[in-house]
This record gives C-alpha cells, structure tokens and sequence, in this order.
C-alpha cells in the first residue's frame, strides 16, 4: 500500500497557501474607509420613475440578501412613446470579488430565469470611452435587448459569453501579484423594452450620452 504522506503534505499545503491568502486579504481590506455612491437622475424632458428591485417586498429583501451590494436603485425613463430603465448597483471596497459580481450579470441572471442569449456583442460610445455588451435575449417569441457595462475601481471588467470576467485578464492580474480583487464596483444595466428607442442607441444618443456620463461622475466621487 503506497504512504499517503505526500497527498497529505500536498493538502495541507493547499489548506496552509489558502488561510495565508485570506489573511493577507483580510490585512489590506482592513481599514478602507467606507466607499459611496449615490445617484439621483436628472434628464430633461423626460418623466423618471422609481422601480422596486425585486416585484414585492420580500423578493427585493431576498435579492438585496443575495447580491449584498452596498447601493441599488431601477428606474424607468419614459417621454412619449420611448422608453428604457437603468439598474444601478455598487459594492464598496471590501465587499465583493469581480467574480461574485459577475455572477449577477445579464449572462447569468437572464438565462438562469429561462431567457436564450441570442447576441452578444462590445459596443462603444462616440464620447464615453469605456467598452459596454449589448446583448438580445429571446423567450417564448418576446426579445429583449440590454446594454450593460461593469466597473472595477476606474478598470472596465470585460466578460466571456459565460458571463465571467476573462479569464486571460484575471490570470494576468492574480500573476502580476494583485490578490486583492474586492475593489469598488458598478454595474450598470439599461434595458430597452420599447422598440421605438433600440439598445444600440447607446452608440449615438445624446442624452443617453449624458445619463451614462452623470452616473460615471457619481462613481468617480
């Protein structure tokens, strides 16, 4: 019978890299002072209205328990026949991984709630630099288009077809010696439920422009 010592030097080292690591974690994420973020939206011309997270109480209880951001507002923009709603959610330093955020992305969410990913692709903006993924769902004949974007400090989180960060940018980063991945975070999402305004106006439309841009100012404060 061949010893098990070396699968047992093998797992404790495992166990042994695995508390040192979150050690070193739970150092650097000791004393950052409490991130904020918060936003009221202002868009002339056009009539707000405030969402609830979740279609009751206790489902938005139960989301806001599961997503355990530190802010979250949905809204809903309408003028005339023209419409579309921003989710906003933001996790302060110290609170969340890229990989447990990514985890409630469009991908993940929409699909897990029955929805097919028909498109995916990058789009940008004329003005706002930053890459954004319009995406187009389907179900049972209805579509649905949506444009989200995801943040990480002042970093753009790019995201595979699976939803996940990539992988070839979180194994450069984690190589490069940046195990602190609990940065401060946003996800934004528009969605587009009026074929009248489609999600690819994010490219051009000035006050989409402008929205985008007063939600980036609120992040940067």
């Amino acid at each position: 019978m061949r010893s098990k010592l070396p699968c047992l030097i093998v797992a404790f080292s495992v166990l042994l890299g695995s508390v040192a690591i979150t050690a070193i974690l739970a150092l650097k994420n000791a004393g950052i002072p409490e991130t904020r973020f918060n936003f009221e939206p202002i868009l002339e011309g056009w009539e707000v209205k405030e969402l609830p997270i979740g279609p009751n109480e206790f489902l938005e209880e139960v989301t806001e328990e599961i997503l355990g951001f530190s802010y979250c507002r949905n809204f809903r923009f309408q003028r005339r026949s023209e419409c579309f709603e921003v989710f906003l959610s933001f996790w302060g330093k110290g609170t969340a991984s890229e990989r447990e955020v990514a985890g409630h992305t469009p991908e993940i969410c929409y699909t897990r709630q029955g929805l097919n990913l028909d498109r995916k692709t990058e789009i940008s903006n004329r003005i706002i630099d930053i890459p954004m993924w319009l995406l187009e769902f389907s179900h049972r004949g209805e579509g649905l288009s949506l444009v989200y974007f995801h943040l990480a400090d002042d970093r753009v989180v790019k995201h595979g077809r699976s939803g996940s960060p990539e992988f070839g940018g979180y194994l450069k980063r984690l190589l490069s010696g940046e195990l602190d991945f609990k940065k401060r975070q946003l996800l934004v999402r528009l969605t587009f439920p009026c074929s009248s305004l489609p999600a690819e106006s994010v490219r051009d439309h000035p006050e989409l422009e402008r929205l985008i841009a007063d939600i980036l100012t609120a992040y940067q404060l």
